[in-house]
């Protein structure tokens, strides 16, 4: 296990926290913003459930990177990138598209940073490659299908449920 690296994630890890708190808070909020434009039946209930659960996974990956190391590093490196993936095709997206701010987006700016300063140390460190390529390409993966999901996936789903 490499300690700057467990640091970066744990530091992601705290990066969603404050973000959750940025969509709770900020802009409207996130369900608000949600329901306005994309599914009008989604709940705070929702919002909470859907994050507490990722607190968990993320969490739990986490510490599977501080008890396993290298062999694991795609769990932790995957939730980095697909945050910061979903920043950009979420946040940034819907704060252009709608021309009002995304709740979510100026914490975004943390998960760049934060994959920057990862990268860096994995390119440096000369961490596995496809430990590193795995977690990178269904991070880019993870970020556009949690940036689908309330926007176009569940509407969808529960649209042909109720018809």
């Amino acid at each position: 296990m490499n300690m700057t690296l467990s640091f970066l994630f744990w530091a992601v890890f705290a990066s969603y926290v404050v973000h959750i708190v940025d969509e709770t808070l900020i802009g409207g909020g996130f369900v608000a913003k949600v329901r306005e434009h994309w599914w009008p039946t989604y709940t705070a209930r929702m919002f909470f459930f859907f994050n507490a659960g990722f607190l968990a996974i993320v969490a739990g990956c986490n510490l599977a990177y501080d008890l396993v190391g290298q062999s694991v590093l795609f769990l932790p490196l995957f939730f980095a990138v697909a945050f910061a993936t979903h920043g950009v095709t979420f946040h940034l997206w819907a704060t252009l598209r709608y021309r009002e701010y995304s709740p979510g987006l100026v914490t975004s700016t943390l998960y760049w940073l934060l994959v920057y300063l990862i990268g860096r140390h994995i390119h440096e460190a000369d961490e596995p490659t496809s430990q590193v390529w795995t977690g990178v390409i269904s991070g880019i993966i993870g970020g556009v299908v949690l940036s689908l999901s309330p926007t176009v996936i569940f509407p969808r789903l529960l649209n042909k449920r109720d018809t």
